[in-house]
């Protein structure tokens, strides 16, 4: 797969751009054979699109690019690179796998990888921050259906499902809004035949809700699946929107932000920040598990004093909502409770921004500071009772200096490691080997694990989605 035959194919998109006819949608086939291929791949995109994903040419079109490849590690290096060099969060451009041996396929027992998955509302484009009139505004949101690494699940959902959506507004109580009558404002060419707020099969869509606002006022918009038992949807948290009758103290350029809901119970939420261009900031299916599995240890383990290290903890998703669940349930039992949330220096703004989000009231009592694996750094609220490990083991280059990070921290007869897997990357063969080398060290025991309702979805076993909890010890 020579760049210069790629970049000939996708410089038919920029043929368009002087015409007054519109490129509605163009969809070009690779197959990833190297990591020679995945480079030149990438090149070629950013070489031919990136000027009109800048430029906003693409917002009214959609480049498909559907790539073939038998390494999950290669798709997901491709996919990263190029919509964080795109800056963009993706804008037009959709990337599918097509007939990808996942290893997860088969760990997971997924037959049809449908009902072994754990999708995700996104938004389809980054929304600039706007300002809507008081009086009644319309606006339409166009969503997409994903799995944890942001991959549109094509044929893995059922073309003639239809999935309605529900908008619901939080953080303010003077702000009204309803789907608007009839199906959303949208061109037929875009979503052909939607006529109702939500999906086709496809796993794209939209919603239009109307706003209505007695004064200026500032919002978040709940979207959340409706009437659809067959798929777990987690819901999108988008926003802030505005109500003013100005634009004039409005950032158009800052985008809205991207939020999970994280259910600390039926009334008290808390909302999770994700990353809008990489992967590394976003919540995990094992996250989900891991929050049960370390609360269901906490509450029948009586501890006065508590530390626990979220390590590499992406945008501390499960760090904080341990925090903010054990002072509402365990208060009577501990008296006193540190979190440490560690990554590397890029996640350390998104994490900050979640901790004084989520936990306003106790921030000085959580630490955000840099480890990097195989660092020996001494981190504040050392030696920990517990360390969570959530989705870290997904390539086995990786894994030697994770292992000796690991080992630094289980402090025998105090620590629990409690990690959380799911098979993305790795063979069988190299699990396997990787666990020998876990087994030689830790004492291990695979747990069961039922998510309660913390994702807005409830009763789901971790094994039903290919997920596995450990818990390690020395």
């Amino acid at each position: 797969m020579a760049r210069q035959d790629l970049t000939a194919a996708l410089r038919c998109v920029s043929s368009w751009s002087g015409t007054s006819y519109p490129l509605l949608r163009s969809t070009f086939r690779f197959t990833l054979s190297s990591e020679n291929d995945v480079s030149a791949l990438q090149l070629a995109i950013l070489d031919n699109l990136r000027p009109f994903v800048l430029a906003s040419f693409l917002s009214d079109a959609e480049v498909e690019i559907e790539v073939v490849s038998n390494s999950l590690n290669s798709f997901i290096k491709l996919v990263d690179r190029s919509i964080a060099a795109l800056d963009s969060n993706g804008t037009g451009i959709v990337f599918y796998p097509k007939s990808l041996n996942f290893a997860m396929d088969a760990a997971a027992g997924i037959g049809n990888k449908w009902g072994g998955m754990i999708f995700r509302l996104i938004p389809r484009e980054p929304f600039p921050r706007r300002a809507l009139q008081p009086n009644g505004s319309t606006l339409t949101v166009h969503l997409g259906i994903v799995n944890e690494m942001n991959l549109y699940p094509r044929e893995a959902i059922p073309a003639e499902m239809r999935i309605a959506v529900a908008a619901d507004v939080i953080g303010n109580g003077h702000v009204n809004i309803l789907c608007a009558p009839g199906k959303p404002d949208i061109s037929e060419m875009y979503y052909p035949g939607l006529d109702f707020h939500g999906f086709y099969g496809s796993g794209k869509g939209a919603v239009t809700f109307q706003v209505a606002s007695s004064s200026e006022e500032e919002f978040y918009v709940l979207l959340y699946p409706i009437g659809c038992s067959e798929l777990i949807i987690i819901p999108l948290v988008l926003g802030p929107f505005i109500v003013s009758h100005s634009h004039s103290d409005i950032e158009e350029d800052y985008p809205l932000a991207t939020l999970r809901p994280l259910c600390i119970n039926r009334s008290e939420r808390i909302y999770v920040k994700e990353s809008s261009s990489d992967l590394p900031g976003k919540v995990w299916d094992s996250a989900l598990f891991l929050c049960d599995a370390v609360f269901d240890h906490l509450s029948s383990h009586h501890e006065k004093t508590l530390s626990i290290l979220d390590l590499s903890s992406g945008n501390g998703a499960v760090g904080l909502y341990l925090y903010r669940k054990v002072w509402k349930y365990l208060v009577d039992e501990v008296e006193d409770f540190k979190l440490a949330l560690t990554d590397v220096e890029e996640a350390i703004p998104l994490i900050k921004e979640n901790v004084t989000n989520c936990c306003p009231e106790r921030y000085h009592e959580i630490v955000v500071d840099t480890l990097y694996w195989g660092e020996e750094k001494q981190i504040d609220y050392s030696p920990f009772d517990i360390v969570i490990a959530c989705d870290l083991v997904y390539d086995d280059e990786y894994f030697e200096v994770l292992l000796v990070t690991l080992e630094q921290l289980c402090i025998p007869g105090k620590t629990i490691i409690f990690l959380g897997y799911k098979p993305r990357g790795l063979s069988s063969e190299e699990k396997s080997v990787l666990w020998k080398r876990l087994a030689a060290i830790f004492q291990m025991k695979e747990l069961e694990i039922q998510e309660r309702t913390i994702s807005g979805v409830s009763d789901i076993w971790n094994k039903s989605v290919g997920v596995e909890i450990w818990k390690l010890w020395r």
